[in-house]
C-alpha cells in the first residue's frame, strides 16, 4: 500500500511541541527528517517498539531537533516567506 496515513500533520504538532517522535517512513513522506536527528523512523513492530523503548530511556536531542524543525520548515512564517519568494520570482519574469 502506497497511500499516506493521515499522520503527517499530528506529527508535526508533536514535533512543534519538542516531543520525541517515532514514526514510519511513509509517515515521514515529503518531510526532510532524518532518522534519529529530528525523530526516529521505524518500520516494522520490533524496529518501533525498539524505538520507543530507546526514546523512553534516552530521550536526548530527538525532540529538540524536531521541534527545530518544525518551526524552520513548517511554522506559517516560514512558510509565508517560501511563498513570497514563489511570487517575488513569478513577478520578475
Amino acid at each position: 500500500m502506497d497511500l499516506g496515513t493521515g499522520i503527517k500533520n499530528k506529527l508535526l504538532e508533536a514535533m512543534a511541541a519538542g516531543a520525541p517522535a517515532v514514526a514510519t517512513s511513509l509517515a515521514c513522506r515529503g518531510l526532510e527528517v532524518r532518522d534519529g536527528t529530528e525523530l526516529r523512523i521505524a518500520d516494522d513492530d520490533e524496529a518501533f517498539a525498539a524505538a520507543v523503548v530507546n526514546l523512553l530511556r534516552e530521550p536526548g536531542h530527538v525532540g529538540a531537533g524536531g521541534r527545530e524543525y518544525a518551526m524552520r520548515c513548517h511554522d506559517w512564517d516560514a512558510i509565508a516567506a517560501r511563498y513570497a519568494a514563489v511570487y517575488r520570482e513569478i513577478a520578475r519574469g
